[in-house]
């Protein structure tokens, strides 16, 4: 909960680079992430793709 450290985040970027990153859509994403949660709540968000290969012609879940 703490607010991570220069050295701690130096070493958080150098071992989240060594995961590498996730091509998808002709985008690269990186597999890890690290947002603190004073930036999750400045609204800052992972760097994710949409949902691939959604339509609308998907059955439905039926409420009841």
């Amino acid at each position: 909960m703490n607010k991570p450290s220069r050295r701690q985040l130096k070493y958080f970027k150098k071992f989240m680079a060594q995961a590498g990153d996730l091509k998808v859509g002709g985008f690269d994403y990186p597999k890890m992430q690290l947002l603190t949660v004073e930036e999750i709540f400045e609204g800052k968000r992972f760097a994710t793709p949409s949902v691939v290969g959604r339509t609308d012609n998907q059955p439905r879940k039926l409420q009841g």
